[in-house]
């Protein structure tokens, strides 16, 4: 995985090349999004959280920053869509569902990889948002993250979010009802309704409420 992953990685990490179309030019970017997120998907559907870490922490050096490269925007919103990271993400969704065998031999049920995935992508978002908020940066909100929001049911699974968030274990599982609100709350200005199943909400606040009263508790 390692050595896989370095060389996507490094694809990823090419010069822009001086001319040429745009979406041909950037496209093997895209290629290296739709890899690293079925590969995401796939460890949190499995719940091997350590791959988690290993997949998305390793460093990009962001227009934003020095940031996880799955954190980067350059990631997030690939200039091949336009920069449009809400199909980005349907599009990592349909070859997700379509192409991981290996989960589908394993009898995961398409609704778990889906739910895996809309995982990811929310935990990814509020990783974002934390980092943004640290820098003073301010946040847009991440309104691509609440794609399918029935979908988020085990969203606060991985542990791994905080690492990535470079924040605390209790601050980022504090800030998760604000957090989500503030996602929800730009998915709707957007003119689509969109929602936190109740059993989500109450796992949110309950996680919240946790880490009020235990701040022990580890990264």
């Amino acid at each position: 995985l390692d050595r896989l992953m370095r060389g996507v990685r490094t694809v990823f990490r090419l010069p822009r090349p001086r001319s040429g179309i745009t979406w041909i030019v950037e496209a093997p970017r895209l290629v290296t999004r739709l890899i690293a997120d079925r590969l995401l998907a796939e460890a949190y559907c499995t719940e091997q959280w350590g791959r988690l870490w290993q997949l998305g922490q390793p460093r990009f050096e962001s227009y934003i920053g020095r940031v996880p490269w799955v954190l980067a925007p350059e990631y997030r919103h690939p200039e091949t869509l336009g920069q449009h990271a809400d199909v980005a993400t349907q599009l990592s969704l349909q070859e997700i569902t379509g192409n991981s065998s290996g989960l589908h031999g394993s009898g995961v049920p398409e609704a778990k990889i889906a739910s895996g995935y809309a995982a990811i992508t929310v935990g990814l978002a509020l990783g974002t948002m934390a980092r943004e908020e640290a820098s003073s940066r301010g946040t847009r909100g991440a309104r691509w993250a609440l794609r399918r929001p029935a979908a988020y049911m085990r969203m606060v699974g991985p542990p791994t979010s905080t690492n990535l968030a470079a924040e605390s274990a209790d601050t980022f599982r504090r800030e998760l009802p604000r957090r989500m609100g503030t996602i929800v709350g730009a998915y709707r200005s957007t003119g689509y309704f969109g929602s936190i199943p109740d059993s989500a909400e109450d796992s949110i606040r309950g996680i919240a409420e946790q880490a009020s009263a235990s701040p022990s508790l580890p990264t």
